[in-house]
């Protein structure tokens, strides 16, 4: 979320505020980043095209409604693009699955917003419809969570998703073969890891992001994705010498 929910217990390690966010944007830019739609990263899985040497495609999780503003705002006035993910079932609603953890209710965007997005650079994919961990689920449930939330946008005024994103990252070989099953051209996970052509497309994975990535911190992670790991245990800082 690109909010201040410091009082929610729940989203607090997940909430970058908006000034943290644009010095990030503004670091990505200074250091050469390309910044990459959806498309052109299916492109480049197929072999259909090359991307730039520092790619990044900018993705978001749940759609809460302070996704608008911030694409509209932030990213749409520097043609960045970007794919955000929808919890099909709650649009609308809040994010009723913080709710057992003792989070807080934040209001998702509802379809007449979501419709917005892509106008402004920002591709929609399917978060599930409830964000349900898949793994636990059986063969009805799973397709229901999957396929039917790809229906979802099509019954809503927007073309069926093709793209999906895991609930809490969590995926198994029966959890990709549905996402496959159903159409989409790929499903994305969380893993401090680059995506390649060589990664299974329906498991491809993301650099995270939290409240506590500070600009040196921000670096670390998108210069050294595979040893940041250890920037989930140890608070590192940069030496003094």
């Amino acid at each position: 979320a690109i909010a201040d929910h410091a009082d929610d217990p729940v989203l607090a390690p997940y909430s970058i505020d908006r000034p943290m966010f644009e010095t990030h944007i503004a670091a990505l830019e200074r250091r050469g980043f390309a910044f990459v739609s959806a498309d052109a990263l299916a492109a480049a899985l197929e072999g259909e095209a090359m991307l730039p040497r520092k790619a990044v495609l900018l993705t978001f999780d749940d759609c809460y409604a302070d996704l608008l503003p911030t694409v509209r705002e932030i990213l749409a006035p520097r043609d960045i693009p970007a794919l955000a993910f929808a919890v099909t079932g709650l649009a609308g609603g809040s994010n009723d699955w913080c709710a057992s953890a003792g989070g807080l209710p934040h209001r998702l965007l509802g379809w007449d917003d979501l419709r917005q997005l892509p106008a402004l650079g920002c591709d929609i994919g399917s978060h599930s419809r409830s964000h349900r961990d898949l793994t636990q689920l059986d063969a009805a449930g799973l397709g229901d969570e999957v396929a039917g939330s790809a229906d979802d946008f099509a019954a809503n005024g927007l073309p069926r998703a093709t793209w999906f994103a895991y609930p809490f990252g969590a995926h198994d070989a029966h959890v990709r073969a549905a996402v496959q099953a159903a159409g989409y051209r790929a499903g994305f996970a969380i893993a401090d890891l680059a995506a390649t052509r060589r990664r299974n497309r329906h498991a491809l994975p993301r650099i995270e992001m939290l409240s506590s990535d500070t600009p040196w911190r921000f670096w670390f992670k998108t210069r050294f994705p595979t040893a940041a790991t250890v920037l989930r245990q140890w608070p590192l800082r940069p030496s003094r010498d």
